[in-house]
C-alpha cells in the first residue's frame, strides 16, 4: 500500500511538471463610473432613481438609446445622432416603464438633447410631459451610453 501511495505522489508530480501552462487573456471591460448611465426623477420629485445598465444603436443617421435593467425599460428613439435638441414627436420618441404603477407611455411633449456624442458614447439630457399610469412628467440625464 505505502508503495502505491508512493508511485501514486511520483505520477502526479510529473504529470505537474510536465504540462505546460497555457496562457488565458481575457478582456475586462471595467464597472461604469459613477454618473455614468442613466439618472432620472418623475413628476417633479426630488429622490432620483438611476441604471447603469444602458446602450445605443445606430440605424444610418438615427440614434436610439436603451436601458432595460431589472424591469425598468427607456427607451429613446431620435431621428439624428449628432449633438442637438430633438423635440418629441415627427420620429422622436420616449418611452419609460418602471413598473405597473410608474411609467409613461404617451409623451405629449418634451425633447431630447444629446450634449455629447463621442468615442461611441453618448450624453445628454432628456424631458417629457404626458400621459401614463402613475407618471405625468419625466427628465434626467444619460451620460456615457456607450455600444
Amino acid at each position: 500500500m505505502k508503495t502505491l501511495k508512493i508511485l501514486t505522489f511520483a505520477v502526479l508530480i510529473f504529470v505537474t511538471i510536465s504540462c505546460s501552462k497555457e496562457e488565458v487573456t481575457a478582456t475586462i471591460n471595467p464597472p461604469p463610473t459613477s454618473g455614468d448611465g442613466f439618472v432620472w426623477t418623475i413628476n417633479g420629485a426630488t429622490t432620483s432613481k438611476n441604471t447603469t445598465a444602458a446602450n445605443y444603436n445606430l440605424q444610418g443617421t438615427a440614434m436610439n438609446l436603451f436601458a432595460i435593467p431589472n424591469g425598468t425599460v427607456f427607451e429613446i428613439n431620435l431621428t439624428g445622432s449628432t449633438p442637438g435638441t430633438y423635440n418629441l414627436g415627427g420620429g422622436n420618441a420616449l418611452y419609460y416603464n418602471f413598473s405597473a404603477t410608474e411609467n409613461l407611455t404617451n409623451p405629449t411633449s418634451g425633447s431630447v438633447t444629446i450634449t455629447s456624442f463621442a468615442n461611441n458614447k453618448a450624453s445628454g439630457t432628456f424631458t417629457a410631459t404626458g400621459t401614463g399610469v402613475g407618471v405625468t412628467s419625466i427628465s434626467g440625464t444619460f451620460t456615457n451610453i456607450g455600444l
